[in-house]
């Protein structure tokens, strides 16, 4: 999916380079090749997986409260943090306050199929879940089918209890309900997002792979929806309000 965004930008293209919400720091060793210094930073401690990457240094922050200086990186790449954010107008803003004047942010983000997805499901795969629990060996281990494909990553906030969680979908995010944030996934509610904290949206690519958070395979279907124009993703390639510096057009 990053190769897909960044096909257009060569190698050390982009000076200083921020991405936030590293997780376990494997799209780091992809982005590292379009920085000559990337600073990869993730809230939760211990989530770096041991990588040696000659110019990249691992940080441990909160993406709302960024401890860097102004105007400090030409680039600021996320991959599906932001519908994380509890205080999403203020990471944005530290964002911007972080990013040069002539920088670029990226932010890859869910869209509502992804969130249908997740949605519809979610009870098919409780049902192979169970049905693979009490089938299975004895001490067999393996991927299952059928279960989800990610982990609750909301740190600020409370897991739902186990019954929760178990009987209904729930939330990806920080939204309240799983009906409004479907509705925060659209790309205008993230365009308003962007334009109030004083952003413009330079590019936006629709066309990303699609996949479903949890491991059923159908790998004909996914092919033939990603043909008519489906995806789970969807890019923002962000500026200042009122820039377009060069750096955006090599994402077009």
């Amino acid at each position: 999916m990053l190769s897909a965004i960044f096909a257009g930008v060569p190698e050390n293209a982009f000076g200083r380079c921020l991405e936030l919400g590293a997780g376990d720091g494997y799209l780091s060793t992809l982005l590292a090749h379009y920085a000559r210094v990337l600073i990869s930073a993730e809230i939760r401690v211990g989530r770096f997986a041991e990588r040696a990457l000659d110019n990249t240094l691992y940080a441990v922050c909160d993406a709302e409260l960024l401890p860097f200086r102004a105007a400090k990186f030409d680039l600021i790449f996320s991959s599906h943090l932001l519908e994380h954010l509890p205080n999403l107008q203020g990471g944005l803003c530290e964002m911007r306050r972080a990013l040069q004047p002539d920088g670029v942010m990226v932010h890859l983000v869910p869209t509502r199929l992804w969130k249908l997805l997740d949605f519809g499901l979610f009870f098919p795969s409780q049902v192979v879940h169970l049905v693979e629990k009490h089938t299975e060996p004895a001490g067999e281990e393996g991927e299952r089918r059928g279960t989800p494909d990610r982990e609750r990553s909301t740190v600020k906030q409370p897991p739902p209890s186990w019954w929760r969680r178990s009987l209904w979908p729930p939330v990806h995010g920080v939204s309240g309900n799983n009906i409004s944030e479907f509705m925060r996934f659209g790309v205008r509610r993230w365009t308003t997002e962007f334009e109030r904290a004083g952003l413009d949206v330079a590019h936006v690519r629709r066309r990303l792979p699609l996949h479903s958070p949890y491991r059923f395979g159908l790998e004909r279907t996914r092919s033939v929806l990603e043909s008519l124009g489906a995806s789970s993703t969807v890019g923002f390639v962000l500026t200042h309000s009122g820039r377009r510096p060069p750096p955006a057009r090599l994402f077009t």
